[in-house]
């Protein structure tokens, strides 16, 4: 599609539709014109007339190739200049639907791979205190044991210095993604996993569990 523009201008906006489209989702969107110029690096003007005879010939090849279904020029509502109305078309929405879709494989495929040790611990501490099987998970894979084992560790301190009973979803707090450095935790409180190195956590963790039985074999 971008070899069949002639025009630098369209090559330009080109560029920044999917950007611009991905962002609002696939629906119409509206860009200052005279911002528009200076990311381009082309001269801007006052009048509709001048402006659809100039940058208007770019947005009319975008239209040309199935990336635009349409365009327009409109007063600014909150400032003194024009902005440009664009709206997608079936070639622009289907590029967006393909890459959602390659989007969902790849975040598929990554919930295949299994967790670390000190993030299955993670995963497992958060369902415990009743954050759901997905949300746990996504949450271990993103970020750092370490700041979710405190952050475990700090609701449990709070719940239990909570005489009023005034924390009624200990798991809402367990869902944000905030996991700050020990260091900024509010006094008194002060996290013991960061001391502890994290094979040594999730070899005590496996050795709390309940241990097989063992067959034992008849001497002859």
């Amino acid at each position: 599609m971008y070899r069949k523009l002639t025009r630098p201008t369209a090559k330009g906006i080109f560029v920044y539709l999917y950007l611009w489209f991905y962002a609002s989702q696939g629906r119409e969107v509206e860009k200052d014109y005279a911002e528009l110029c200076a990311l381009l690096n082309i001269r801007s003007y006052e009048h509709v007339s001048k402006i659809r005879v100039t940058m208007g010939l770019s947005p009319n090849e975008l239209v040309s190739i199935g990336y635009l279904k349409s365009w327009d020029i409109k007063p600014m509502s909150s400032k003194q200049g024009y902005k440009l109305v664009l709206t997608p078309a079936r070639a622009m929405k289907d590029v967006l639907v393909l890459t959602q879709r390659k989007q969902l494989a790849f975040a598929a495929a990554a919930n295949d791979v299994p967790l670390s040790d000190s993030r299955e611990l993670t995963r497992v501490a958060r369902v415990e205190n009743g954050v759901s099987e997905a949300k746990a998970a996504e949450l271990a894979r993103k970020l750092e044991p370490i700041g979710l084992l405190e952050r475990v560790e700090y609701v449990a301190y709070q719940i239990e210095s909570d005489s009023r009973g005034s924390i009624k979803n200990p798991a809402g707090y367990l869902i944000s993604p905030s996991s700050r450095p020990s260091n900024r935790f509010p006094p008194p409180f002060v996290p013991v996993v960061r001391s502890l190195p994290m094979k040594g956590i999730a070899s005590r963790k496996r050795a709390a569990a309940p241990a097989k039985p063992t067959r034992r074999v008849p001497e002859i």
